[in-house]
């Protein structure tokens, strides 16, 4: 999409409840920060108009490093986490922990909230099978990607490769139980879901997003904003 943040302005329009994000956005982090607290943009007399004072302490970066982790803390950013740790032989939450950790470390030592965004595969359907069959085709595109560029191993099974690319999917319980055992999640203040690698048609994306919001996201402690 040639203009990511023009097109998320007019939908921005039309909802109150869902929070709307670029994914990635390609830009100087220190010079974007100046430029949204108000201060010139590039040596010039321009600044950001209209002005937008809050949106710095809404910021969100990623990374796979312990160290980056650390810069983030110090920057006041949000953490953002992959899916999957594909660069690791570990289980992705297991990898995943000691970022997290020392992302919590460095902002427990700093004014503002930490705020730690977790993304993940999560697919509730009326049973493991049929979770299976949604997410099959998609899920096996992106596994032969990975053998093929060498972050996962050849000769698994399909449920060792559904389990090497973290994806919490069956029956809502069992996607309840999947998520609660992941070692990420107690430390989490935002839990973001997509249904990818998989592809399923948008009739099954729109079943699986309300049994997340009506099943999964009660039981993780989620309420719904009036």
């Amino acid at each position: 999409m040639p203009s990511t943040l023009t097109f998320l302005a007019a939908a921005a329009e039309r909802t109150r409840r869902i929070q709307l994000g670029t994914a990635i956005v390609i830009h100087a982090l220190h010079t974007l920060g100046q430029a949204l607290a108000g201060e010139p943009i590039n040596g010039t007399d321009a600044r950001l108009y209209p002005p937008v004072p809050t949106l710095p302490q809404r910021m969100w970066e990623s990374t796979l490093s312990t160290d980056g982790a650390t810069r983030i803390g110090q920057n006041a950013n949000g953490l953002l986490l992959a899916r999957t740790a594909f660069l690791s032989s570990d289980a992705t939450d297991q990898a995943q922990l000691p970022v997290a950790q020392a992302y919590l470390q460095e902002r427990s030592s700093r004014p503002g909230t930490a705020r730690l965004g977790l993304s993940r595969t999560v697919y509730p359907a009326a049973d493991r099978q049929t979770a299976l069959a949604h997410l099959a085709s998609g899920v096996e595109s992106y596994v032969n990607n990975m053998v093929e560029r060498g972050y996962f191993p050849a000769g698994l099974s399909q449920a060792e490769y559904f389990t090497r690319s973290h994806i919490h999917y069956g029956h809502p319980e069992q996607v309840i139980a999947s998520l609660r055992a992941d070692r990420i999640l107690p430390m989490t203040t935002e839990l973001i879901c997509q249904v990818q690698p998989g592809h399923p048609t948008p009739h099954q994306i729109t079943i699986a997003l309300e049994r997340i919001a009506t099943e999964v996201a009660p039981a993780l402690g989620w309420r719904r904003q009036l």
